[in-house]
């Protein structure tokens, strides 16, 4: 396994590309959302708040680091570390009191779900 320095830190090279292919991805899942939407006609304004509050999820930083530094720590596949924290997300969102948050479980499942289709 090859490795890389980078002062004090030592990072797996595997890890790199499993980080980079994650964040390429992500972003054509992004942009196929965003081109489908403005490309389908048939799709309707509570599918589109859907998709919108999909894409900010997808597009949310902490969401994305989160991922990445489970790939990293583990060195283990992206879809394993992103099933992983789904789960947990979605459990999280399932505990809240608050029927709107409970809801947004659901939200982290799609998503999910959805990457892990095109991986």
């Amino acid at each position: 396994m090859s490795i890389l320095r980078i002062g004090k830190r030592v990072i797996f090279v595997t890890s790199l590309f499993k980080i980079f292919s994650f964040g390429i991805l992500i972003q054509r899942l992004s942009k196929a959302l965003i081109n489908n939407l403005k490309d389908d006609k048939t799709v309707s304004d509570s599918e589109i708040n859907i998709f919108q509050a999909h894409l900010m999820i997808l597009q949310d930083q902490t969401f994305l680091e989160d991922i990445i530094n489970l790939i990293r720590t583990k060195n283990r596949r992206a879809e394993i570390c992103l099933s992983e924290y789904i789960e947990d997300m979605a459990q999280k969102f399932k505990n809240m009191d608050d029927p709107y948050f409970k809801d947004r479980a659901y939200d982290f499942i799609d998503i999910g779900q959805r990457i892990i289709m095109i991986m």
